[in-house]
């Protein structure tokens, strides 16, 4: 009786012991997300032009907390100002006044800015100081996203969420990310790179 005693004592000691992460993740629904609530590493670019590349790294210095929309609208201002410096190999884009390429708009459209079904079908534009979406010329998907699983991989208290997600582009770039975020509605952050590719890689 008393080793049943200590028994149940230390399973129940044990069990309080266990820590269940707290979820902010979980229930949210990624096959309609709202782009505002995606991190701009969702858009960054993982083969293609060396400027890509040197965009990546200026967004990641100058604007670490930009969210997808702003990475992708920055983008185009980014190509429209920035110049070539260094040369041979070690040649960069750089833009002279970082604050030149933040995306001047007022509001974001939650209706059309997120993804159907775990895709991003359309560009996005500014139209009216408000930011929306046109019709890809291709109708190529900008961005697809799919949930591979659940788990507090960086072990921090927090549940996160994996991620597979693909960009545009004959190359088909694929990535593996694993996203997090501290309340319900805040935006996600990446708390981990994991498997890249592209087509003839997989």
């Amino acid at each position: 009786m008393k080793i049943s005693i200590s028994f149940i004592a230390t399973a129940l000691l044990l069990t309080a012991c266990v820590h269940i992460p707290k979820d902010h993740v979980s229930d949210y629904d990624f096959s309609s997300a709202h782009l505002e609530d995606l991190p701009w590493e969702m858009g960054a670019a993982i083969v293609g032009p060396r400027a890509s590349f040197d965009y990546n790294d200026y967004v990641k210095e100058h604007y670490p907390d930009w969210n997808y929309v702003q990475f992708m609208l920055g983008k185009r201002l980014f190509e429209d100002l920035s110049h070539l410096s260094g040369n041979g190999t070690n040649s960069v884009y750089v833009v002279d006044n970082p604050a030149g390429i933040v995306p001047q708009y007022e509001s974001v459209d939650a209706v059309q800015c997120r993804l159907k079904d775990g895709v991003l079908w359309y560009h996005l534009c500014i139209s009216n100081d408000v930011v929306t979406t046109e019709p890809d010329r291709w109708f190529n998907p900008m961005l697809e996203i799919k949930v591979l699983g659940h788990d507090d991989y960086n072990h921090d208290g927090f549940m996160d969420v994996l991620v597979w997600r693909r960009l545009p582009g004959s190359a088909i770039p694929w990535e593996e990310l694993v996203l997090s975020r501290r309340g319900d509605g805040d935006p996600f952050y990446v708390v981990e790179h994991r498997d890249r590719g592209c087509r003839g890689m997989e």
